[in-house]
């Protein structure tokens, strides 16, 4: 079984040959091809069955609609009429809707079930120290600002955001066309309507926006 995704992998193994970190490139290439290891370090074992969330009873039929669509981009496999495995979890699901976008996704809660001292949630499975993870905030491109002032060049990854950060006196306009140009050629697919620069002035929403 191989993982699916819209990025063009052999491409981006191509540009990354020359990449000083090949632990980090193969665990990167390998990961887009067949599935990235979730750390979970020892499986449940007992059945669960997790009920979904309360706001998936309020829009059943987007919920339907989200799932379906997962399915056609396969994403997620099934539906199946037997369960696959004897000892399995189902975690639950819910529906979100963007603050701005007013766009519903849906979302998987693994930390289910919460407070319990008969099941742990998939997340407590992963080992928090080998597996720690922390993001880049809008307030780190805020205190490179503030630090280094007009001399300000960077590039940010912000979970599936990225900022770039230009000196007044640069051509942000080509870095701009230069980044739009690397993923494309990647494959990697972006929002037009989340596109925004080069500008002096932008604003930020938060996760579901």
């Amino acid at each position: 079984m191989h993982a699916t995704t819209p990025i063009n992998v052999d491409k981006l193994a191509w540009e990354l040959q020359r990449h000083p970190d090949r632990y980090f490139v193969n665990s990167l290439i390998n990961g887009l091809r067949k599935g990235f290891f979730t750390g979970v370090s020892s499986l449940p074992e007992k059945v669960l069955e997790c009920k979904n969330l309360l706001s998936t009873t309020k829009c059943p039929d987007d919920v339907s609609g989200l799932v379906k669509s997962e399915l056609d981009n396969n994403f997620v496999i099934g539906p199946f009429t037997k369960a696959p495995f004897d000892i399995y979890r189902v975690s639950p699901v819910g529906i979100v809707e963007g603050k701005y976008s007013k766009k519903k996704r849906l979302i998987l809660d693994l930390s289910a079930p919460h407070n319990s001292d008969e099941h742990s949630s998939v997340n407590d499975l992963i080992n928090k120290e080998d597996f720690s993870l922390s993001y880049i905030k809008i307030d780190d491109a805020i205190k490179i600002i503030k630090e280094y002032g007009f001399a300000s060049r960077c590039f940010l990854h912000l979970l599936d955001d990225f900022l770039t950060i230009d000196r007044p006196s640069a051509n942000a306009d080509a870095t701009m066309k230069i980044l739009v140009s690397v993923f494309a050629s990647l494959e990697i697919p972006i929002a037009k309507h989340k596109t925004l620069g080069p500008v002096t002035c932008i604003g930020h929403y938060s996760y579901g926006s």
